[in-house]
């Protein structure tokens, strides 16, 4: 007898996407992939002596480690075949990722910080409208998670990051602080869009004065912030040259 393999379907979590896993229809569960958490929340997975090196990448037994530790020794994720992988892969529950998302919430990961604060202002949101009454379906979902992550990241732009960061470093002078800013877009939307901003302005029509950034689709908005949130931990954390931040960054994502 042939093992059914599990179907896969992109989530899309505002700006964000990940794959999720239909375990079973009844009773209905899902899943996601360890992989995909590795990836997701590179701060958890990762050693204090990474994460001290900037080095965020984490190996399959450290993140079995990591999850232990977090949800139990008696934790065991489970391992499935799915429609877009031949070699099993373990999947957790979503049961288990509620947990695993307040752990690591509690921990201190950023990113699950993030996580934690958007599926609660999305579920106390949901409930109001369904108390009220009030039309709240799948699009319109998508884009309050949008709005909210676009309005979390505003309040903490890259560029604020850097601005504290040649505040605290006086003798970063010359041409490295006055294109400290260009050279680090430039990086960015090389990687996501592969072109420098002022070939996108040409590209697209826009003024001088226009933001670029402005022009761009919730994908592209997302995969750039992305790489801004871990480059912002990087120099906050470790004092690192937001140029070297962000360059790492892109290393990690790309």
């Amino acid at each position: 007898m042939i093992a059914r393999k599990l179907p896969v379907t992109q989530v899309q979590f505002g700006t964000k996407s990940f794959q999720g896993v239909l375990i079973s229809n009844n009773p209905l569960t899902f899943g996601i992939g360890v992989p995909q958490l590795v990836d997701i929340f590179p701060w958890t997975f990762s050693t204090k002596i990474q994460r001290k090196n900037g080095d965020f990448r984490a190996s399959k037994r450290v993140a079995s480690r990591n999850l232990k530790r977090l949800l139990g020794e008696d934790f065991r994720a489970s391992k499935y075949s799915t429609e877009i992988d031949n070699a099993p892969v373990n999947v957790i529950k979503l049961i288990d990722m509620e947990r695993l998302l307040l752990k690591m919430a509690v921990k201190g990961d950023p990113e699950a910080i993030q996580w934690t604060e958007e599926l609660i202002g999305l579920s106390l949101h949901q409930l109001f409208c369904d108390a009220f009454k009030i039309k709240f379906e799948a699009e319109d979902r998508q884009e309050f998670l949008t709005q909210r992550q676009q309005g979390i990241l505003a309040r903490r732009e890259y560029t604020d990051v850097i601005k504290a960061y040649l505040d605290a470093h006086p003798e970063v002078q010359g041409k490295k602080q006055q294109f400290m800013y260009s050279t680090v877009s430039d990086l960015v939307n090389r990687d996501v869009l592969g072109k420098t901003a002022k070939a996108l302005r040409e590209e697209r029509g826009l003024a001088t004065d226009d933001q670029v950034r402005d022009s761009y689709d919730a994908k592209t908005l997302g995969e750039i912030r992305q790489r801004e949130r871990h480059a912002a931990m990087l120099v906050e954390k470790q004092d690192m040259c937001p140029i070297s931040a962000i360059k790492e960054a892109i290393r990690f994502y790309s």
